[in-house]
């Protein structure tokens, strides 16, 4: 619904301004999704989980199986700026990897801004290894591929 499109652009919103990221510049960032195209993205696999505290959103997460089914994407990691460094963001990770291994994945892949450091060493923590760094031409930042093993 518009409430739960308007959270989502505010979770990556401060991402976009740290990073320079405008429409223009990175349209298929989650800062800037439209209602329909998050729409075409569940109807297309992604599946949507938001964490809540009472009636507080407080993050999300997606997950989707790859073409490959023994791998999974995670996509759309958020927590609300207000609750960021409080364990919600792990939990909402640790969330999605259970779900992802009752579907017996044996993989997980995540795409980040190779940029952003400080999240890089945050999947890292979490037991995600960086394996391709490439740069896509219509974006300002190169893509940071990490995986997983289950």
């Amino acid at each position: 619904n518009d409430k739960n499109i308007t959270k989502l652009h505010a979770n990556f919103c401060t991402l976009a301004k740290e990073f320079n990221l405008t429409k223009e510049n990175a349209s298929t960032n989650s800062a800037f999704i439209t209602k329909i195209q998050l729409q075409d993205e569940i109807n297309n696999g992604l599946s949507m989980y938001i964490a809540t505290e009472g009636k507080e959103y407080l993050g999300c997460i997606g997950t989707k199986r790859s073409k490959d089914a023994n791998t999974w994407y995670i996509e759309k990691l958020a927590v609300i700026p207000t609750k960021r460094h409080t364990g919600i963001g792990s939990e909402l990770l640790y969330f999605a990897i259970n779900e992802i291994i009752s579907k017996h994945a044996q993989k997980i892949s995540i795409g980040i801004i190779n940029e952003n450091k400080k999240l890089k060493e945050w999947y890292e923590h979490h037991g995600f290894y960086a394996y391709e760094v490439k740069h896509i031409n219509h974006l300002p930042f190169t893509v940071c591929l990490m995986y997983k093993d289950l």
